[in-house]
Formats: structure tokens, C-alpha cells, sequence
């Protein structure tokens, strides 16, 4: 039996293999030595670089407008506006959304987790509309070839989707055919160090730079 302590806390995994555990998150297949990936959130949160460059990436992204074309010819191109994509584009969220949040939202997600994902809703005089998925309320259910569906948390109960009802975009993972791997957990292991040198740093500076040791030596020396 191997104990690995995460987060304080003492996690049992039995022989060589590692337990799946069965709830809902980004990863397929989250492990116990591999934390929650909902940790991703606070490391955004408190880490202002990552904030700083990943903000600055939405937004300029956001900004360029989005056009429907169509290849009449090698190298000749028209502006579709009429057609249902086009129509989409337009408007792609609910009110009170805009091109620009979710343009904004998909790159965000995309660059914290590598993958989005959004319900295909019908809103009643307006059409075909996109409801994002937080990254960390949904879970893909499938085998390395391909997705049967997705399992969604929404009100504390759990919701099947299917392809035809989702639009899933996601990078690229060697494991599987689909899913990616979130850039965040490749950054986590130097930003937990980066965080923990900062602590420290700060620690010392209460202490009036005085560093937590104690220097004994015989009574007799």
C-alpha cells in the first residue's frame, strides 16, 4: 500500500495502480497524487502574471471581428451574412453576452484547461444560441478512440449530453484521440515554487530578516 499526502490530506491509493475517482472534472481520468484541477482557478486568481498574460491574449483575440466566408474560386473569397453560421457569429450568446464575451470566455478556457465546452440552446425569436460549460463542471466519458458523451453538473445533479448538442473544442493530448492537456498543470510545479518563495521571502521580512534558526552549542564548548 503507497499513502500520499495531498493537501493535507492522507490519500490511500492501492498496489501499482491509481484509483479513478468518480466525479465530475476537467480531466478524464483525475487521480488522487494529481490534486483537482479546480485549484486551477485560484492559482489565476492570486498569480498576477498569469492573470496579466492570459487577459491580455482574450482581450486582443476578442476584438478582431468574425467573418463567415465562402470559396467561390482557389484564393477567391466572399463575406457570407445570411447564412446560419453567420447568423450565430452574431450573436452567439444569450443576452446579455456579445461576440466579444464569448470569444473572450472560449480563449480563456482554452488557455487555462484546453478545452471548451457549450450547450447548443433554441431561445424562443432569436434562434440558435451558445451557453458555456465551466471547464470544471463537466466530464468526458469515453474510451482513447472516442467521446460517447458528456456529463454535466448543473443544479448539484448530473446531465448526459451528447455531440450533436454541445459544441466541444479541445487541444491536443497523446493519451486519447480528443481532450488536451491543460497548459495550467504545466505550469502548476514552478508557480507552486515561485508562490512558496514569495512566502518565505515574506516570512523573513516579518521577522526583521532574521532567519527561523536556532544555533545550540555545549555549556562546556
Amino acid at each position: 500500500m503507497v499513502v500520499v499526502q495531498t493537501n493535507g490530506a492522507l490519500r490511500r491509493l492501492m498496489g501499482d495502480s491509481v484509483a479513478n475517482i468518480q466525479t465530475i472534472g476537467v480531466d478524464d481520468r483525475v487521480r488522487f497524487n494529481e490534486g483537482d484541477v479546480r485549484h486551477f482557478a485560484d492559482i489565476y486568481a492570486s498569480q498576477p502574471a498569469i492573470r496579466t498574460v492570459l487577459g491580455f491574449r482574450a482581450r486582443n483575440l476578442a476584438m478582431l471581428p468574425i467573418q463567415v466566408l465562402r470559396e467561390n474560386k482557389p484564393e477567391d473569397y466572399e463575406v457570407v451574412k445570411d447564412s446560419p453560421l453567420a447568423k450565430l457569429l452574431r450573436r452567439p450568446v444569450p443576452v446579455p453576452g456579445t461576440p466579444y464575451t464569448w470569444v473572450y470566455s472560449l480563449i480563456m478556457d482554452l488557455s487555462m484547461y484546453d478545452r471548451y465546452l457549450a450547450i447548443k440552446v433554441y431561445v424562443e425569436g432569436a434562434g440558435l444560441r451558445l451557453v458555456r460549460v465551466p471547464p470544471t463542471d463537466f466530464q468526458v466519458i469515453g474510451d482513447q478512440w472516442h467521446i460517447d458523451h458528456f456529463q454535466i453538473m448543473r443544479g448539484g445533479r448530473v446531465v448526459n449530453m451528447y455531440l450533436p448538442d454541445v459544441l466541444y473544442l479541445a487541444g491536443y493530448t497523446p493519451q486519447r484521440n480528443y481532450g488536451g492537456v491543460p497548459p495550467m498543470e504545466t505550469l502548476a510545479n514552478p508557480l507552486a515554487e515561485e508562490q512558496s518563495a514569495s512566502r518565505y521571502g515574506s516570512a523573513l521580512r516579518k521577522n526583521g530578516a532574521r532567519p527561523e534558526h536556532v544555533t545550540t552549542r555545549p555549556p562546556d564548548a
